[in-house]
């Protein structure tokens, strides 16, 4: 499990630095078409469709007039060109079941942003606010490979309704930080 993780981390990065251009933000468009998915479907796959998101971030800190600022920017991002169906329209209930791949990418998102509103900066900033993020993207990973094994990529439709009502749940106990 590791060492897909790793694996898949390093794919997608080095892979990612060409493709990642086509990229979009949650916050400017957060319900997915069909036509968002660009990338190849690969020949040898079981799944019908697969999207790729996660979250960016930048930060800065200054001190002008013995104030320290600390200010700081998250974004869960869909990468268009990574991500890619089988389907160019119909079969909403795989649509829906990426859809909550994307929202789960940005409840994680405003996890971090919750943390960073609270951080109380130190001398350790750049480690410090790297931990977090590092911190939450591991749990991240974790919440989404245990939303597609429950929900068996879909299929298990109970389960898929839960996961939807308990992603929006947890969406909504994080809307102060949009």
């Amino acid at each position: 499990m590791r060492f897909f993780l790793v694996f898949l981390f390093v794919s997608i990065y080095s892979f990612a630095q060409t493709k990642v251009k086509d990229t979009i933000t949650y916050s400017e468009y957060n319900k997915l078409h069909w036509s968002d998915f660009k990338d190849q479907v690969p020949a040898d796959t079981k799944y019908s469709a697969s999207v790729c998101s996660g979250m960016s971030y930048k930060w800065s800190y200054s001190i002008a007039n013995n104030i320290p600022e600390f200010a700081y920017e998250v974004e869960a991002k869909l990468y268009r060109n990574l991500s890619w169906s089988k389907y160019t329209e119909g079969k909403e209930e795989v649509l829906s079941h990426e859809q909550l791949h994307f929202d789960i990418s940005e409840l994680y998102a405003r996890k971090f942003r919750k943390q960073l509103s609270e951080y109380e900066v130190s001398r350790n900033v750049r480690k410090d606010v790297g931990d977090m993020y590092e911190n939450l993207e591991k749990e991240r990973l974790q919440f989404q490979l245990m939303y597609d094994s429950i929900t068996e990529h879909s299929l298990n439709k109970e389960a898929q309704i839960e996961w939807n009502l308990k992603v929006n749940r947890l969406i909504n106990e994080y809307d102060a930080y949009k």
